[in-house]
């Protein structure tokens, strides 16, 4: 007996190899199946916001085979780089990340090839979207790689606690926050505040360059 066919876009159509030409690896993510492959270093500059983004549930590279014909008729599948579903309420979204470059580069043959997986993201009720590097590398990556190895350590709740009661529901900055404390103490609660703001605890604006004096306040109840 058959096992029954997988749900559409759940799983990675295929495994990602290693690649001289190309930087290729996996992304430890809870968000993937397995974590998240990636087969070029824009790709995991992606991923890396996927995983940080508390809006995505959950994301899936190489999720399905889209068809496609390409300028001499000739039948062909590809599968873009990656499915994201969101918990805000958002329709599910394939992205393709490409460098500039290539986009410009392989202008004709990607106009075509995209074509063809708005059609079946639509017959889906997904979106279908381009990604490049000006988006991807924009303030918020640099910011995301900093904070991210403070999102998955632990603090205890005597070093997170005061940092909270202290901001209260007022908007401050790191700088001036940690002036409330006395100078001893100020080098043991910096990695717990970028700990609460790695975890979305303490909300900032990441899409600029984040700083000591960013605006920062508490993240409101829904």
């Amino acid at each position: 007996m058959r096992p029954p066919p997988k749900p559409l876009g759940e799983h990675p159509v295929r495994a990602i190899t290693k690649n001289h030409r190309a930087v290729t690896g996996t992304l430890a993510s809870t968000k993937g199946p397995a974590g998240a492959q990636y087969e070029s270093a824009l790709e995991r500059d992606f991923f890396l916001q996927l995983d940080f983004d508390p809006s995505v549930v959950r994301f899936v590279p190489q999720p399905v085979l889209i068809s496609w014909v390409n300028g001499r008729g000739r039948k062909l599948q590809y599968p873009p780089d990656v499915l994201v579903h969101y918990s805000d309420g958002r329709r599910p979204a394939l992205f393709e990340v490409k460098y500039v470059a290539e986009t410009q580069e392989k202008a004709d043959e990607l106009r075509i090839k995209f074509r063809a997986a708005r059609a079946f993201a639509r017959e889906q009720g997904w979106t279908f979207t381009l990604v490049t590097e000006r988006t991807v590398r924009a303030p918020s990556l640099k910011n995301i790689q900093f904070l991210r190895p403070y999102a998955a350590r632990v603090f205890a709740e005597d070093q997170t606690g005061p940092l909270l009661t202290a901001l209260g529901h007022e908007v401050s900055t790191p700088e001036s926050l940690l002036s409330t404390f006395p100078e001893a103490e100020r080098p043991h609660l910096i990695p717990a505040l970028w700990h609460l703001v790695a975890t979305h605890r303490i909300e900032a604006d990441l899409s600029l360059p984040f700083t000591m004096k960013s605006a920062i306040r508490a993240r409101r109840r829904s």
